[in-house]
């Protein structure tokens, strides 16, 4: 036993102990002096114990073993305090990231107040205008006025819901992040850092838009998913199938038409659901024109519904009512047609598969190869 203490328990500390003070030494950190004191303490004492007791016998050994154990009982003390002073760090730190992102949130609260006051200002002027002019003019005349008014209206509306466009949506993007820099994953925050920059600087270009491109439009959700997919622990897997003979930049639309069925497709299909989660989008030219499938494999919305009712906070879904009423504003004056309809699928036990909500984009110009004859 002495001949395993003197010539293998010995090195062995040592050299752990060289290895833990030269490790030790190059970290910044403040935790490093408790924990390298520790390290030479138990060395120091087994050393000391060790040369204490050359050629001694057992009893006079074990008399004086205590001095290795108050080395071990010290060096732990030390540890201990270095793990509360690292715990302590991290507490604050993470006290300072939730105190600014509370100061951010209510920032941004003000202005979208702000915003509102000044869009029901602007909502209340135009109906005004609207009604002045209907007791001035003629009644053809009067429902054109009426008509482009309303449009404006329309869109004064629009963008009120833009500007509280779910800002839990924001919060939880933030606070993801935020994890990230806690846990000095410094790759990963600034990778969904910069997504999350892009998709806030294309929204708030294409609000200022009355149409953007539907190159533009999926741009928006991709980055919109992969911001989602943060809070999901195997993450959602997008997939897009575009068509190569699309053209993307040519198909207007209204700006952030898609991205509400997307956030449906995540809170209310996605979210419940176990294993895989996928989004598949489809752009195919067909007799009409273009068709766009937007399909995923969530619970289905019977499920979803029930699971909403059975919550006491309830999560409303993005009414497909408004996007109806955007499309036939919005169709009113554009070459392009476009409708949809929604499609709940199931497999062969009859089960909830999933839902597709598909566009079709219909293109006057157009004519399918079975016309040209």
């Amino acid at each position: 036993m002495r001949q395993f203490y003197f010539f293998v328990f010995m090195p062995i500390t040592f050299v752990f102990m060289i290895i833990g003070v030269f490790l030790i030494a190059k970290t910044p950190e403040r935790v490093k002096t408790p924990i390298f004191i520790g390290f030479v303490i138990i060395g120091i004492a087994s050393f000391l114990l060790g040369f204490m007791t050359v050629g001694k016998d057992i009893d006079f050994t074990d008399r004086y073993f205590y001095i290795f154990y108050l080395g071990l009982l010290i060096e732990n003390f030390l540890f201990t305090y270095a793990l509360a002073i690292k715990q302590h760090e991290v507490f604050l730190e993470k006290s300072r990231v939730q105190h600014e992102l509370i100061e951010r949130l209510n920032e941004n609260d003000e202005l979208r107040a702000q915003l509102n006051r000044q869009l029901q200002h602007d909502l209340i002027a135009k109906e005004e205008k609207i009604l002045k002019l209907a007791s001035e003019a003629e009644s053809e005349r009067m429902s054109r006025v009426r008509a482009h008014y309303e449009q404006e209206i329309t869109e004064l509306h629009l963008k009120s819901l833009r500007s509280q466009m779910n800002p839990q949506f924001i919060f939880n993007t933030l606070n993801s992040i935020k994890v990230f820099l806690i846990e000095q994953d410094k790759e990963k925050a600034i990778f969904y850092l910069n997504r999350f920059s892009k998709l806030i600087r294309l929204v708030l270009e294409c609000s200022r838009k009355p149409k953007i491109s539907l190159g533009e439009e999926l741009e928006i959700v991709r980055l919109y998913v992969t911001l989602e997919s943060i809070r999901f622990e195997d993450g959602i897997e997008l997939k897009m199938d575009l068509g190569m003979d699309v053209p993307l930049d040519k198909i207007p639309l209204p700006p952030l038409l898609l991205q509400p069925f997307f956030e449906n497709a995540i809170w209310h299909g996605l979210m419940n659901k176990t294993g895989e989660k996928w989004i598949y989008v489809h752009l195919y030219k067909n007799e009409l024109g273009y068709c766009l499938s937007i399909r995923d494999n969530g619970i289905g919305r019977a499920a979803s519904e029930e699971l909403n009712a059975k919550r006491s906070m309830k999560r409303e879904s993005i009414g497909m009512s408004l996007s109806r009423e955007r499309l036939e504003l919005f169709n009113q004056n554009e070459f392009f047609q476009y409708e949809f309809h929604v499609i709940d699928h199931f497999d062969k036990g009859g089960s909830s598969s999933g839902t597709e909500v598909v566009f079709t984009i219909i293109d006057p110009g157009y004519r399918s190869p079975g016309k040209n004859s």
